[in-house]
């Protein structure tokens, strides 16, 4: 009887496997892989993160990160993007660091037979009757998507995105088994992380519609037509094809120009000032004054071009699936934040990082700049730790992510992916040898976009104080004008000299690495953690 019972469930289990594999994209390995992953390493955490094991501390995390990266890989798709996500976070041991990195590399493609298959069942017709000529061959292959250059039927070039087929089979299961992997840390380890599971399955998930990217892309254009003349000329966005898109097929506007990705290439053919700053001014714009954000702004999704109308270059933004739209009362929340870290005007700073529930302002402002800030003394050197205080600067560190997670329920959602906008700009600012002043201009924007309400009775010390504001601000932003361009003065002498640099932005993450090191005294931190 045992072994017919046995013999029955190794067939089911066999069976089962296959169907799922052929039918539904590996769904429910996918899942049971991930859900065993999750249960392994927060077991082995449970188990090892512990002060008597303190020597093999940094073999756990190199262990329980091979298998999250190898689980990623395995599992491809939106998980690919998760990876991505881990990539970029400058806290994690840099056993994480440097492993996730390799998600940044070229994805997986499908064959001529899967993309013909899906232009077919969208449209009803086949790729011959739809292009004058398709390339079947992807120019960009990406987690959920690959892109394809073809030819309408009036010899018009276009870009068509085709997305991967087992995407939407997979898509809700996947986003399932992520809220579940967050709930159990927060049980588990009680840091609570869940608060931002439903909102980033929501976002993750409009990235999967095509149409809404469309949209979006629309939208992001119409927004930048209300800038005047400035950024509508200098900024583009692919025009869509409609009756060539759906859900899983995009058709836009052929671009051709130098993706911002090539810096080599970019540095050769354009004044990287200008460019720069106009990177920086259209997110800036998006972030304080229509609070619709693009929030993959990677080097891969900008093209710079000659405009056709005028001849000067111009900046196209790429892959518009990842927005968020800000409330009014945030965005003008966030304006005064950033105003108020200049003026100094700590009770306003106080008074909304108590609205948000931040508990350490200090952090958040730093992680808001992506540079470092502090109320009072700079940051110091700290001497290199031994291994058991290594230990207890990583446990210390689980406790102030408690600590500033604690009041979650307040905390603004749009900061998760703002956050993010942020830090790639910087990263992009960076890589082109910090050719511009990100925070002045960023501060800039933020102050322009900002509306003061204004009390109906009149008031001398309210009218004195706001002009004393103004010219501290004025002032402080002229301070860092100078310190900028001093940075960049030391910039070109060392390039003339051959000594490379990444400039102003460089300085800032060397500031800022140590700033890190003195809020976990004597911490070992990888040097390359900025990097995006």
């Amino acid at each position: 009887m045992l072994r017919k019972i046995t013999t029955g469930l190794a067939v089911a289990t066999f069976a089962g496997y296959w169907v799922d594999r052929l039918f539904y994209y590996s769904t429910a390995t996918r899942n049971v892989r991930a859900l065993w992953c999750g249960l392994v390493v927060g077991v082995d955490y449970k188990l090892n993160f512990v002060k008597e094991k303190a020597e093999d501390i940094e073999k756990l995390h190199y262990r329980t990160a091979v298998r999250i990266h190898d689980l990623c890989r395995a599992n491809g798709g939106v998980y690919i993007k998760f990876g991505q996500q881990i990539a970029g976070v400058p806290v994690l041991p840099p056993s994480y660091i440097e492993l996730f990195k390799t998600f940044y590399d070229k994805a997986p493609i499908h064959g001529p037979e899967v993309v013909k298959k899906i232009i077919q069942e969208d449209f009803g017709k086949p790729v011959e009757e739809l292009f004058e000529k398709f390339e079947m061959e992807p120019i960009a292959s990406a987690s959920i998507a690959q892109v394809h250059r073809a030819w309408l039927k009036d010899g018009t070039q276009v870009a068509v995105k085709i997305q991967k087929p087992e995407i939407q089979t997979q898509i809700e299961f996947d986003l399932a088994c992520y809220r579940l992997l967050l709930y159990a840390v927060e049980k588990i380890f009680d840091l609570p992380v869940y608060w931002s599971a439903q909102y980033v399955s929501e976002h993750v998930r409009q990235e999967t519609d095509f149409i809404n990217e469309a949209k979006n892309s629309e939208q992001c254009q119409l927004f930048l037509n209300e800038t005047g003349d400035y950024l509508k000329n200098q900024v583009h966005v692919p025009i869509v094809y409609w009756d060539k898109t759906t859900k899983r097929v995009m058709t836009a506007e052929w671009i051709e120009g130098t993706s911002f990705a090539d810096i080599p290439k970019l540095k050769q053919k354009y004044n990287p000032d200008k460019i720069m700053h106009v990177v920086v001014d259209v997110f800036a714009d998006q972030i304080f004054r229509s609070g619709f954000v693009h929030c993959d702004p990677h080097p891969g999704n900008i093209i710079i071009r000659d405009n056709p109308k005028t001849g000067a270059p111009q900046v196209v933004l790429l892959d518009h699936g990842l927005y968020i739209r800000s409330s009014e009362k945030f965005r003008q929340e966030y304006c005064l934040f950033w105003m108020s870290l200049f003026t100094m005007d700590y009770d306003s700073l106080n008074k909304l990082s108590e609205k948000w529930g931040v508990p350490d302002l200090q952090s958040f402002a730093t992680m808001t700049l992506a540079r470092p800030w502090r109320k009072g003394e700079q940051p110091h050197l700290q001497a290199k730790p031994s291994i058991v205080d290594a230990f207890e600067i990583q446990a210390k560190a689980k406790d102030t992510l408690r600590e500033f997670l604690k009041n979650s329920d307040r905390l603004p959602q749009e900061l998760i992916f703002i956050g993010r906008n942020l830090n790639i700009v910087r990263g992009n600012n960076k890589a082109l040898g910090s050719p511009v002043n990100r925070i002045n201009i960023m501060a800039n924007w933020a102050a322009s976009s900002y509306k003061q309400e204004i009390s109906t009775e009149f008031s001398y010390y309210g009218f004195f104080r706001s002009k004393i504001n103004y010219f501290i601000f004025r002032s402080i932003l002229f301070v860092g004008t100078l310190g900028f361009y001093y940075t960049r003065i030391l910039h070109h002498i060392r390039g003339y000299f051959g000594i490379e640099d990444s400039g102003f932005e460089g300085i800032l993450d060397d500031v800022q690495l140590q700033q890190m090191k003195e809020m976990f005294p004597g911490a070992v931190l990888d040097d390359s953690i900025f990097e995006v």
